[in-house]
Formats: structure tokens, C-alpha cells, sequence
């Protein structure tokens, strides 16, 4: 599932920029985040082996995963550490990217990092499963009907697919098995009388490659994110047949958290690093124009386009200080309980601490 990580840190951006694999980038020490290679994979964390014991005044290590797209708080406390607080003072980053935020929480289970991105329904899933305890601490985009960009679902032109009840018997993508948007396709298209598995093929695929297999004809719709839909739609060939909000009008797309048991081992270093995402947050809005650059240049992503979508209206919904939407998040779990995706009911209230969140750094 996991993969060492190579040496060519500009080869592994562009090719997760992707979304074809998950690889681990390496920074440890007061070196800037994007600096060195040579971290090991999460899979070994799958022993357990207990990290050796920090020097006194050392600063923590924290292992982080990431994804691509949507993470822009981790994307600046990557390439903007000069801006930060408590970087190489309190804490030190081991970065690790992958392809989703499904594979991430994967990683968090089998303790390969302490930190990372999960989407709204998995988070429910993972604590449903009791899979790894976690605490919420923060939170990079959310969809709000009528308000920002909601995640849509594209089929070719001339497919002949015009209402949902024309995907029977055809081929939907998802990005990742387990990710949130495969929940809500499932979901939405169960209202409609189709099955998965049954009623329609799912497949997994790559946000970066979506939109060449469905052009292609290997898929007949696929879920786009931005900037992946604003591109399919320049392009043209292609038309809208379903968004998330169709589904849950609000939606928190991703949070990030930590593993519990980190934070009760070094909570000075989450609070340092929660500084840190706060300043992070507040960076994007007082800086657009700087984070779009740092963005084009994670994502590999032309400036051109980033600048068409990014912290615009066509964008999504970003905190100002990348706090958690708690009461939607709980929303989301009881629909995902509700619609029969998990089997108990869930409370957001025993996955965070108030006194890690963004809003209690003063």
C-alpha cells in the first residue's frame, strides 16, 4: 500500500500532483519542510517500534501526511516555514503525501504518522470502526451550498446520460475506495434505485486522470474537484450531472487530525503546531496572491489556472483560521449513519479537544 519515498523531490510533487501514488517526503531538524528524502514510509510504523527518546530542548517530530488538492495550510507551512512561530523550535515536520485522504487515515491507523487529512464521511468511518482514536483539530475546505464550489460529478457530452437513472449499468470513478465521495455517489445514486456493485461499476480513479478516462470512455462519470473541473469544462465535451451538495447541502470536505495518543504524549507541540496552522490560515487570506504561487508550485498546477479558481467564489469554503465546522461535521456523521454507511451513530464531541483548536490560540 505504501511506498518509499525517492530522492527527485520535484519528481514526486509532479507525479502526486497526479494523484497516481502515495510517497513519503522526508524533513526532520530545523531544515525547511520540503528539505531531504530520506524518511521510511508509513507501512514500517506498522511494527510499532517506539521513536527514540527526544533530548532535552529538542524539538518534536511530527509526521505528517498530506494530499493534493485542497490542503493549502500545509502546503504554506511547507514552503513558507519563515513565516511560522514554533517551526524548528517546538516541532519539526516529516512530510508524507498521498493520493487522497482515505489512504491517510490508512496511515494514521497503522501509526506510520501522527498528523493528517481526513474527509468528512471517512472520519465518521474510521471512528465507527474504531480504527485509530484520533482528535479533530483543524480544518483546510468545506462545501456550502449556494456559497462556494460544491465537488461535481461530469459525463461526456454525448453519452447520452441525462438524469442519474442513466448510470445503470455504466462505469462511476472514485477517487479512492472509503473516500467521501464515494460515499456520497453511493448514496445518491441508492436514491435513484441504483446499486453499486449491482446496479453500476465503481472504479477507482486518480483525480488527475479522471478526466482523461472519461474522455477516453473508460469511465462514464467521475467526481472533479477544483481545479481538475474548471479545466474539464474549458475544454469542454463534458456536463455537470451531479454535485455533493446534492446530497449534504453543507459539507466539511477535510479536517486534519491528530492521533490522540500524540497528543497526550506531546501536547506542547500540537499547541505550537496549532499556532503555527492558525498563522498558516491567516497567511492565505492576507496573502493571496503568494499563496497561489505556493500552491502552483506543490501542486504543479499553472499559476494561470490557480488564479482562475483559488480564494475566488469558484473556489471552496476556507476558515479564516482553519477552525473545525463542528456542528455541520456532525451533520455529516449522522447522515452517514442515517444512510446506512456506518452502523452506530457517532458524537464529534468525543473526537476534539477544545483547548487544540485554532480558536483557543490567542
Amino acid at each position: 500500500m505504501f511506498h518509499k519515498a525517492g530522492r527527485a523531490v520535484s519528481l514526486l510533487v509532479f507525479i502526486l500532483a497526479l494523484g497516481i501514488a502515495p510517497l513519503a517526503l522526508s524533513c526532520s531538524g530545523p531544515a525547511t519542510p520540503q528539505q531531504g528524502s530520506s524518511g521510511q514510509a508509513p507501512q514500517a510504523a506498522e511494527k510499532k517500534a517506539e521513536a527514540p527518546a527526544k533530548k532535552a530542548g529538542e524539538p518534536v517530530k511530527i509526521r505528517v501526511a498530506w494530499g493534493i488538492p485542497g490542503e493549502e495550510q500545509k502546503y504554506i507551512m511547507q514552503k513558507k516555514p519563515e513565516i511560522l512561530k514554533n517551526y524548528g523550535k517546538a516541532y519539526t515536520v516529516e512530510w508524507f503525501q498521498f493520493q487522497g485522504s482515505a489512504p491517510q487515515g490508512q496511515a494514521l491507523a497503522a501509526g506510520g504518522v501522527d498528523a493528517g487529512t481526513l474527509a468528512g464521511s471517512s472520519s465518521a468511518q474510521l471512528a465507527a470502526q474504531n480504527a485509530v482514536d484520533f482528535l479533530i483539530t483543524g480544518a483546510m475546505i468545506a462545501e456550502y451550498q449556494g456559497k462556494s464550489y460544491g465537488t461535481t460529478w461530469l459525463v461526456k457530452d454525448d453519452s447520452g446520460i441525462k438524469d442519474l437513472k442513466d448510470l445503470k449499468g455504466k462505469t462511476v470513478a472514485t477517487n479512492a475506495f472509503g473516500s467521501s465521495l464515494e460515499y456520497i455517489q453511493r448514496d445518491l445514486l441508492k436514491q435513484n434505485g441504483l446499486e453499486a456493485g449491482k446496479d453500476f461499476k465503481v472504479v477507482e480513479v486518480p483525480f488527475g486522470l479522471m478526466e482523461d478516462n472519461l474522455r477516453k470512455g473508460n469511465i462514464d462519470a467521475g467526481p472533479f474537484p477544483q481545479p481538475f473541473f474548471l479545466s474539464a469544462m474549458k475544454k469542454g465535451g463534458v456536463k455537470p450531472i451531479f454535485k455533493l451538495t446534492d446530497v449534504q447541502p453543507k459539507y466539511v470536505q477535510l479536517i486534519n487530525v491528530f492521533n490522540k495518543k500524540f497528543v497526550q504524549d506531546h501536547p506542547d507541540a500540537v499547541k505550537a503546531f496549532q499556532e503555527d496552522w492558525k498563522i498558516a490560515s491567516e497567511y492565505m487570506q492576507k496573502n493571496p496572491e503568494e499563496t497561489k504561487k505556493v500552491v502552483a508550485e506543490i501542486t504543479k498546477i499553472p499559476l494561470n489556472v490557480i488564479n482562475e479558481y483559488l480564494l475566488t467564489k469558484d473556489d471552496y469554503y476556507h476558515d479564516p483560521i482553519g477552525e473545525p465546522d463542528l456542528d455541520t461535521l456532525q451533520k455529516n456523521w449522522d447522515w452517514m449513519y442515517e444512510s446506512g454507511q456506518i452502523k452506530k451513530k457517532m458524537e464529534v464531541k468525543n473526537y476534539y479537544d477544545p483547548k487544540f483548536l485554532p480558536s483557543a490560540i490567542k
